[in-house]
């Protein structure tokens, strides 16, 4: 079950009561921003992204909004993850993107048509998962073999440092950080102990 949604992004505030803003999530909108990008995040009907159903949807949505906030003349960019990538992925055979980026997805290149006006691609994901790796691998050479700017970003595991909770948590003191990590890599120790 995918659970990226579009109250990940952004920290609660009176106007978006619901909102959670995780860590990650949040950093990719405080980052966008920074760099004078207008982001809209737009969340799934269900608990997986349909194709079909909601390509016309979000389409809507965001041609809607573009128009109200008179970005027209602007690039128009996409950034989703998991089924949100196989989605975005099609919704860019509907729409005029400038770019997308598929996160921890392979795409749904080999079941549409790829014309030489579909957006440059970058393919970001963890190259420790060998199967969907293989997909976008072949996705990457069948892309450019149809002319398609694409390329890729691998993420790869790093070690944890006592910050690494309280750099991305606001009100997070580096001290609960580290006590959160050493409490969690002794739980992770003791459970591999177990088994």
């Amino acid at each position: 079950m995918d659970v990226v949604r579009a109250i990940n992004f952004w920290d609660k505030s009176s106007k978006c009561p619901n909102c959670i803003g995780l860590p990650e999530e949040r950093l990719i909108v405080l980052h966008t921003l920074a760099h004078k990008f207008a982001v809209l995040t737009i969340s799934s009907a269900g608990t997986r992204w349909s194709v079909e159903e909601e390509r016309m949807i979000v389409k809507g949505i965001i041609e809607w909004w573009v128009e109200k906030y008179k970005l027209e003349k602007l690039p128009l960019v996409a950034l989703a993850a998991s089924s949100g990538g196989y989605f975005v992925s099609m919704l860019a055979t509907d729409m005029r993107f400038s770019s997308i980026t598929v996160m921890i997805s392979a795409g749904l290149f080999h079941q549409m048509d790829i014309t030489k006006d579909y957006p440059p691609t970058l393919f970001v994901h963890m190259p420790k998962d060998e199967a969907r790796k293989q997909k976008i691998d072949a996705n990457l050479r069948f892309l450019k073999e149809e002319g398609i700017d694409v390329a890729e970003v691998k993420c790869m595991e790093f070690p944890l440092s006592p910050n690494f909770l309280a750099d991305r948590i606001p009100g997070l003191d580096k001290t609960i950080s580290m006590n959160y990590l050493i409490y969690s890599g002794t739980r992770a120790l003791l459970t591999r102990m177990v088994i």
